[in-house]
């Protein structure tokens, strides 16, 4: 995020990676619901030039609202479909394996997130894109100064769906 960038001065891309999971449940041919989560680690953090290090893994959780504008039931277990997510959420900076820092020291926070995801799914594998809107504030550790961390952005998803 911008903040980051003006506060450290850093200019390193982050890639992470993570996974994600929901249970939906179908009332309608084109409609399903339920609830997701989600966790992400980053590969490597962010060494700055005056030393520490910046790292923001987070995890998520919310309800997802799927549309499903094209559906091929081509026999039981084996379903092509075109879908869209709208999930509504919550996201924290820090998951179970990894606690977020600043160069100060640890750092936690949580903000509303919204995702829209679009995707194609054939038989049992998908292929998803999105976009996450979020954006965090935190204290930095041992002051008062206050950070605005975007945690928005692309993402590109591969998948797999196990149907009951």
């Amino acid at each position: 995020g911008d903040a980051l960038q003006k506060k450290y001065d850093t200019e390193q891309m982050v890639i992470s990676a993570g996974m994600s999971g929901a249970l939906l449940i179908r009332p309608l041919d084109f409609l399903a619901a339920g609830v997701y989560g989600s966790m992400e680690i980053w590969f490597k953090p962010i060494t700055i030039k005056t030393g520490g290090i910046i790292d923001i893994p987070s995890s998520s959780a919310g309800i997802v609202i799927r549309l499903i504008p094209y559906s091929l039931d081509r026999n039981p277990g084996l379903e092509d479909l075109a879908v869209f997510d709208f999930r509504f959420g919550t996201r924290r900076i820090n998951n179970l394996f990894d606690a977020a820092a600043l160069p100060e020291g640890e750092i936690s926070a949580q903000a509303p997130e919204f995702v829209i995801i679009t995707g194609v799914q054939a038989e049992d594998f998908a292929l998803k894109a999105g976009y996450r809107f979020c954006s965090a504030e935190v204290t930095v550790p041992g002051t008062n100064e206050k950070l605005k961390i975007d945690l928005s952005g692309l993402f590109i998803s591969l998948g797999f769906m196990i149907s009951i």
